[in-house]
């Protein structure tokens, strides 16, 4: 058997404003959006990336090997659509209605007017492949005291944090 913390990374500690650029946000915002999503503010004012990851996306083993992928901006709808070649209203309603026709990747609210999507999924999702094993969500959102949140998301879609 192998060593999985030897595979997997189980702490990644970053500073405000890498998590400020990963989320694609402004530093005063930082604080608060974590808040939000339950990740705990570390000494040395700083955040663990995997646990916003596992928060966010429901990934509880990110390969060490694959930290680099994972710790790259996540994109904006506008940055989806301009990829798509189609407008950002289409692929908020997209995302709003989680259309069959479309099949977008999940996809975090981050506030009313802030979603944010993994490139990782995206690039997978325009290939028209399915995301890598470790990729898919392994359990729904997680509450701020580090419990599953009850009826989150619908299964069917890979459930979709909602804000």
């Amino acid at each position: 058997m192998k060593n999985d913390a030897a595979i997997y990374i189980t702490s990644h500690p970053e500073s405000s404003a890498a998590i400020a650029r990963h989320l694609g946000i402004c530093a005063p915002m930082v604080r608060p959006t974590m808040g939000r999503l339950g990740c705990r503010l570390l000494p040395g004012g700083r955040y663990d990336l995997s646990d916003l990851w596992r928060r966010m996306w429901g990934i509880d083993r990110v390969p060490r090997a694959r930290v680099e992928c994972m710790e790259r901006p996540l994109l904006s709808i506008d940055a989806v659509a301009d990829m798509v070649g189609v407008h950002p209203a289409t692929i908020r309603r997209a995302g709003n209605s989680r259309s069959p026709k479309w099949r977008l990747p999940d996809h975090c609210d981050l506030g009313d007017r802030t979603r944010r999507y993994l490139p990782l999924h995206i690039e997978a999702w325009l290939r028209g492949e399915a995301p890598e094993e470790w990729l898919k969500r392994r359990h729904g959102p997680v509450g701020p005291l580090g419990l599953r949140l009850k009826g989150a998301g619908n299964s069917q879609f890979g459930g979709a944090m909602p804000n």
